[in-house]
């Protein structure tokens, strides 16, 4: 039978009275919640990682192949591809996280670009 477990307010109930209570210590809380997620399975942990390298690879294809073809040294995107390439030569767990980042902030900047259409830039203050 189905074990049924009280809502997270009414388990901090009691400790909060027996707080409130001068002279009396606090009921000492468990370490773990009743309602804790199980742990992640490795099939699924292994299908992130490869999917994390997976996706961080072909983002240094696609840096890669927006180089222009006589790019300079100072070049910013060459400059870009180059330090992309050191961090993962260096570093490749720290490439996959930074790359994962970088996702992140372009999905919101897209998803806050449709959102909000943006003012031009000398429209926010009136001249004088």
């Amino acid at each position: 039978m189905a074990r049924l477990t009280p809502p997270p307010s009414a388990q901090a109930a009691p400790a909060a009275a027996a707080a409130a209570v001068p002279g009396r210590a606090p009921a000492a809380t468990p370490a773990v919640s009743a309602t804790a997620a199980p742990a992640e399975l490795k099939s699924v942990r292994h299908f992130r990682q490869a999917w994390k390298r997976l996706n961080a690879e072909q983002r240094l294809a696609q840096s890669r192949a927006a180089l222009p073809q006589n790019a300079g040294p100072l070049n910013s995107q060459h400059l870009v591809h180059k330090a992309l390439q050191q961090m993962r030569q260096l570093s490749p767990a720290c490439f996959e996280r930074f790359v994962a980042q970088v996702d992140g902030l372009m999905w919101l900047e897209q998803a806050l670009g449709e959102a909000a259409p943006r003012e031009p830039a000398g429209s926010s203050r009136p001249r004088r």
